[in-house]
C-alpha cells in the first residue's frame, strides 16, 4: 500500500492528535466546535460497531440493547463532551497540547515545524513504502522531541508513556 496516496488521512491524524492543523490555519472557534462534536459523534458511532464479548452474537440488537435504542439524544454532546471541546479549542487557540498525567500542564506545540514536515512527506513521492513509513514515525517523533517541553516537564515524568496513553485516548 502506498501511504503517499493518503496523506490527508495522516495530517487528520495529527491534527486529532496535537490540533497542528488547525493551529497553523487559525481555525475558528465556530469551525473547531463543530469539528470536535462531530468527532465526538463519530466516536459514538464506531462504538456501536464494539463490544466486549469474545463470541459473536447474531441476535438483531447485537451491539445495541434493545432498550438502549438510538435516538436524537444519541448525537447530542453531554456536559462532559461540552467541556471536552471547549478545553480542546482552548488549548488549540493557544497553541498547546495538554497531558492527562502531565498534572494538565499544558505544552507548546511546534506546528509550524508539523506542517513542514506534512508537506514534505506528501510532495515527496519516491519512497518506498518502508522509507514512509519510517518518515511518518519521524514525524510523530518530531511532535514530542521538542526542546521547549523540558522547561514545562516535571523531573520524574516520563513523556513516552504520557504520549503513548494521549494517542490511545485520541484514537478510541
Amino acid at each position: 500500500m502506498c501511504l503517499q496516496k493518503y496523506p490527508r488521512l495522516y495530517s487528520n491524524v495529527l491534527n486529532l492528535l496535537t490540533g497542528a492543523v488547525s493551529m497553523k490555519l487559525k481555525t475558528g472557534e465556530d469551525d473547531l466546535r463543530k469539528q470536535t462534536e462531530f468527532e465526538k459523534i463519530l466516536q459514538r458511532i464506531l462504538g456501536l460497531c464494539f463490544d466486549s464479548r469474545r463470541e459473536i452474537d447474531v441476535s438483531g440488537v447485537s451491539k445495541v440493547a434493545e432498550l438502549d435504542g438510538v435516538d436524537n439524544t444519541f448525537f447530542e454532546p453531554t456536559e462532559v463532551d461540552l467541556r471536552n471541546i471547549d478545553l480542546r479549542i482552548s488549548n488549540i487557540q493557544n497553541g498547546v497540547m495538554e497531558f492527562e498525567d502531565c498534572e494538565n500542564v499544558k505544552l507548546p506545540v511546534d506546528y509550524e515545524n508539523i506542517i513542514d514536515e506534512l508537506i514534505g512527506f506528501r510532495e515527496n513521492d519516491n519512497l518506498t513504502t518502508e522509507e514512509q513509513v519510517q518518515n511518518i514515525i519521524n514525524i510523530t517523533n518530531s511532535l514530542f522531541e521538542n526542546p521547549d517541553w523540558k522547561v514545562f516537564l516535571p523531573t520524574n515524568f516520563d513523556l513516552n508513556i504520557a504520549v503513548n496513553k494521549e494517542i490511545i485516548k485520541q484514537l478510541q
